[in-house]
């Protein structure tokens, strides 16, 4: 059976590109399999990746200036192919925008019939490029990695997908979220990985994680995938067994995609609220801490102790509450996360253990001060915007008790 797969990322830089060519290239070997890959991301470039020009592509098929086989490149031993974006000039990228958010991209998507996988390459984020490729595909595989703003986003592409099943493509369906790029030597990544396989379904994730490994950046300095490396053994395993799991997946049930948005999306509610699970089965989870009581300490943090915002963050740097942020609340929340992945850094760098505060200039009026305190093991941070004469520890310090008695 032909089955189309996108794969997605709501966020840039997560290693996409890598994912899809060394799946393609494992799906060859799982069986013989027939791909094709097609680059629909006028940005990106899995052409050039693996060091070819091909002067003809998407751009060119929508131009008519030439046929769906003249655009085929062929990859490995007649079972590996590529249409690139035929992208050449700045006006391409905006040429294949326009026909994407004109429904002409859809038509072109959807035609390839005579391959076991054709796998789209699709650019970052929401947008109709995105939309026009889950329009025309049967499923998609989501990919992240363990950063806060990777995971904050991942419920916008699922509410597009959700919608998209729902008004446009009724037989659309997940393969699974894939973790990329993860450390297991670096705990506060093994963390946010536990932190957001409790929050949702964990059979909607794939059981192969994708470890970050120094074989990737040669492999694409080579433009090969990592299969072609003594040192890539262990990469490509990594890639085989993803490409088993996609072989022998069953097609899920229409409720997954809408109960994993449900669950992203999910700020405040009962204290379990129950999800339709693969299969009908039943998932329960419990949804994020309640934000009202938190939010009274931060507004007295700011009346009180003179902050002009504050915000407070878990380990994956969704904001838990916030008070006035002048600077957004998810940029905050976001911003939070990554100092505390500093001040870890800096415990073993500087040998501090203790280590729970950072100061920071933001201009000659302004400072951001950031406490960090632990709960059962996890991490929080509270992030607080105030006048550089200040001196707002001991307002922060015991805003950060109170919270904690909140959370526990």
């Amino acid at each position: 059976m032909n089955r189309k797969i996108a794969i997605l990322s709501q966020k840039g830089g997560v290693g996409r590109t890598t994912i899809i060519l060394n799946l393609a290239y494992a799906l060859c070997r799982v069986g013989g399999k027939k791909v094709l890959v097609i680059d629909a991301d006028p940005l990106g470039g899995i052409a050039s990746s693996i060091n070819l020009k091909p002067e003809k592509g998407l751009v060119q098929i929508l131009r008519g200036e030439c046929g769906l086989k003249d655009a085929l490149v062929t990859l490995k031993n007649n079972r590996l192919f590529l249409v690139a974006n035929g992208v050449h000039e700045p006006e391409d990228i905006g040429y294949l925008e326009l026909q994407a958010q004109a429904g002409e991209l859809r038509s072109i998507l959807a035609v390839f019939g005579e391959y076991d996988f054709v796998l789209y390459d699709s650019p970052p984020g929401i947008g109709a490029i995105t939309s026009e490729i889950l329009a025309a595909c049967s499923s998609f595989i989501q990919v992240i990695d363990c950063r806060a703003g990777s995971v904050k986003s991942i419920a916008k592409l699922l509410s597009l997908s959700s919608w998209i099943k729902r008004k446009v493509n009724s037989g659309l369906y997940l393969e699974g979220v894939l973790v990329n790029r993860f450390r297991p030597d670096d705990l506060i990544q093994v963390k946010i990985l536990e932190r957001v396989k409790s929050r949702f379904p964990p059979r909607l994730f794939f059981d192969t994680v994708i470890e970050d490994d120094q074989i990737f950046e040669l492999a694409a300095l080579k433009g090969a995938p990592v299969e072609r490396f003594i040192e890539g053994k262990n990469a490509s395993k990594a890639f085989l067994a993803i490409a088993v799991e996609v072989c022998v997946k069953k097609m899920r049930s229409r409720e997954d995609i809408d109960s994993l948005a449900e669950a992203a999306l999910l700020n405040e509610g009962e204290d379990i609220v129950r999800l339709v699970g693969i299969n009908g089965e039943e998932t329960r989870i419990k949804p994020p801490v309640k934000s009202d009581h938190i939010s009274l300490i931060l507004q007295d943090l700011c009346t009180n102790g003179g902050c002009r915002g504050a915000v407070i963050a878990d380990e994956m740097g969704l904001p838990l509450a916030e008070y006035q942020t002048p600077f957004g609340v998810d940029a905050m929340a976001t911003f939070a996360s990554m100092l505390g992945e500093a001040l870890v850094n800096a415990e073993s760098i500087l040998e501090a253990p203790e280590a729970n505060n950072i100061v920071m200039e933001i201009n000659e009026d302004e400072k951001l001060v950031m406490r960090r305190f632990s709960i059962m093991g996890s991490y929080y941070f509270l992030l607080a915007v105030c006048l550089q004469e200040k001196e707002v520890a001991g307002e922060i310090g015991y805003a950060a008790d109170r919270i904690a008695a909140e959370l526990f």
